[in-house]
């Protein structure tokens, strides 16, 4: 039975956008003594989408705890939330403690103290970047802080067995560079990627029926890049056991490999390699040509994932095209760099959504101090609202006033732009875990107001007309911003 199904689908001049629902199983306590037998105990979660995975590192979302998690998705009081989103969990953050897991035989949700979420397992933490030159006919490698690690099919088979989550994604050699590989290069990436799915298809057809995963096959953007005909025949292939494929991982289309090599050093306890990973830059800007070509190749009732951090605009476009999964990961990036999501404008843009969230933001008041505009020492916030802001920037200093005049999460009820400016100037720990809270809240309220646009929307022209409207309302605010950026960054050198 297919997890995913396509409620409404409108056809824009962007492409096809899609409302639909991903019904993902999660453990609700593990596994259950029934007599004399063991067996699963699990509920099923029905998520709209658009939507997101939370992003983690080895197992925990960045600077978010479990319970600090419940104050963004509270179970048990009225959120502003339609859907507590499901957890990505990368192989490469978790490798250190995959022993322990494997004794621990109760799942990484529960191991990580998050057994009420389903968990989608993934290869690569899609904060950072890969290295070329080290996968091999035995397998992939994974990188991680420890260095990298060997992974063959069969040892992805144990791990996926011992994490035990809802989904996971297919194994794909993904070092296939466009700039510097051949059509060698190319080829073996291409004949892996029909090894590994079937490997994996036929390890899961040996399972117990109700401990058989849902797999999410890998579709390297590359492969297009270098050959569209041969990328279109492996993917045909990928596909030809639809029975067991629930979805596709769009790899590839954010940055995968560093500008410049990056020196592999020799990992002290003999085991692999170590050094630091670079980070991936927020995208900027997607080959929309490209990922129209990969997506004639796909069924429509599969859902599409892209992994990496994404500003909205770039997601509005994806939605457009008919993408239906993202992560997080934008906001943890963000919340490093002290970087805000505001979406008043478009709130305010849009009535009639927003009812709801105004009214719950002033009933859940702290009791902020109001913001007088008058006041000749307060920052003006015209042109911002909408934009990604830096709390870095000097002129929130004395700003006293919340996050966003919209938002009901707890750092926007709690603490004020002047507070969460202070907490970074002084390197405090607490200011990333504020603005994660925040980032989150607003991301969630994205997809929120994405899923409502489309389901109340009857015609494709009105759907659009909204679309064109918030995103270059986004972009601009986003673009004034910059220029803001950039002025007082050329009078600190003055």
């Amino acid at each position: 039975m297919k997890k995913f199904r396509v409620e409404k689908t409108l056809k824009t001049n962007s492409g096809s956008i899609r409302l639909g629902h991903l019904q993902l199983p999660v453990s609700s306590s593990g596994v259950v003594e029934d007599g004399d037998k063991k067996r699963s105990s699990e509920r099923k979660n029905d998520y709209g989408t658009p939507m997101f995975f939370l992003h983690t590192q080895t197992g925990s979302i960045p600077h978010i705890t479990a319970e600090v998690l419940q104050l963004i998705y509270p179970t048990s009081t009225p959120s502003i939330s339609s859907q507590t989103p499901p957890v990505q969990i990368s192989l490469d953050s978790t490798t250190k403690f995959m022993d322990a897991l494997k004794k621990f035989g109760k799942g990484v949700g529960k191991f990580v103290g998050l057994s009420d979420y389903p968990i989608f397992l993934t290869v690569h933490d899609p904060l950072y970047l890969l290295r070329s030159g080290h996968n091999d006919k035995f397998g992939i490698a994974l990188w991680s802080r420890h260095g990298r690690r060997p992974l063959s099919p069969q040892q992805y088979h144990e791990a996926a067995t011992a994490f035990k989550p809802s989904i996971c994604q297919v194994l794909s050699d993904y070092d296939v560079n466009p700039k510097i590989s051949g059509t060698k290069r190319l080829q073996k990436s291409l004949d892996r990627a029909e090894e590994y799915t079937s490997c994996i298809i036929k390890q899961q057809e040996t399972e117990p029926k109700n401990e058989a995963l849902g797999l999410f096959i890998t579709v390297e953007a590359s492969w297009f890049q270098m050959d569209e005909g041969r990328a279109t025949k492996t993917v045909l292939k990928l596909l030809e056991s639809q029975h067991q494929i629930e979805g596709v991982v769009l790899a590839g289309l954010t940055d995968r490999f560093p500008k410049k090599d990056v020196e592999v050093k020799k990992n002290p306890s003999g085991k692999g390699s170590s050094g630091e990973r670079e980070r991936v830059d927020i995208c900027q800007a997607l080959d929309v040509d490209l990922l129209e070509k990969i997506l004639q190749t796909l069924p429509p009732g599969l859902p599409k994932y892209i992994p990496g951090p994404l500003r909205i605009p770039e997601m509005m476009d994806l939605i457009a095209k008919g993408v239906d999964i993202f992560d997080s990961s934008v906001a943890s990036r963000m919340a490093d760099d002290a970087e805000v999501f505001l979406l008043d404008s478009v709130e305010a843009l849009l009535p009639s959504i927003s009812s709801t969230v105004v009214k719950l933001s002033s009933s859940l008041n702290e009791g902020l101090p109001e913001r007088e505009s008058n006041e000749k020492n307060q920052p003006s916030r015209e042109d911002e609202e909408g934009a990604v802001v830096s709390l870095k920037n000097k002129k929130y200093f004395d700003d006293f006033g919340p996050l966003s005049s919209f938002c009901v999460c707890y750092t926007c009820r709690k603490h004020t732009r002047s507070y969460i400016h202070h907490l970074y100037a002084t390197d405090e720990l607490l200011g990333p875990v504020l603005i994660q809270i925040h980032n989150l809240t607003a991301l969630d309220r994205f997809f929120s107001i994405m899923r409502t646009l489309i389901k109340e929307c009857d015609t494709p022209e009105s759907l659009q007309t909204k679309l064109d409207l918030i995103r270059n309302l986004l972009n601009n605010r986003i673009l004034r911003q910059a220029e803001e950026e950039e002025k007082v960054a050329v009078q600190a050198h003055v």
